[in-house]
C-alpha cells in the first residue's frame, strides 16, 4: 500500500486557501486539530497541547512556500494533482508523543511508531 496520496500536502493546501479567506491560525487549530479529535472521539487526549494530552504537533512556517515536486513526495506512488503547484506553509518538524519523527532537513526519524487509536 502506498499511503494516502497527497496527505502530506493537506495542511499547506488548507492554509493557503484559508488565509486567502481571512481565517486565522486559531481557526486552523479549531478546524484541523480540535474538531477532528472531537469527531473521532479522541478529544480527551488529542487536538490540543495541554497537560495530559499526547503532545502530537507540527512545527511549521505558515508564511513560507514550497513547490510540489516528484522529489519531495513522501508517499509510495509519486503522483499527485498538485505537482508543480506552489503551496503556502511549510512543515519543519512533526512531533509524535513528544518525539520528533520528521524534520525537513533530515527526513523521517526511526521506524514508524504510531498506534491504532479507538474510542
Amino acid at each position: 500500500w502506498g499511503g494516502i496520496s497527497s496527505l502530506q500536502f493537506g495542511l499547506s493546501l488548507f492554509w493557503g486557501q484559508a488565509a486567502k479567506r481571512g481565517l486565522t491560525l486559531q481557526d486552523l487549530n479549531r478546524l484541523m486539530c480540535r474538531a477532528p479529535a472531537r469527531l473521532a472521539g479522541l478529544s480527551h487526549r488529542k487536538g490540543q497541547i495541554a497537560p495530559g494530552f499526547d503532545a502530537d504537533f507540527v512545527v511549521w512556517a505558515p508564511d513560507q512556500t514550497s513547490v510540489v515536486t516528484v522529489e519531495n513526495i513522501q508517499h509510495k506512488n509519486k503522483i499527485t494533482p498538485y505537482l508543480g503547484r506552489t503551496l503556502q506553509g511549510v512543515v519543519l518538524k512533526t512531533v509524535l508523543a513528544g518525539n520528533v519523527i520528521y524534520s525537513k532537513e533530515g527526513g523521517f526519524v526511526g521506524e514508524p511508531s504510531g498506534a491504532l487509536l479507538v474510542k
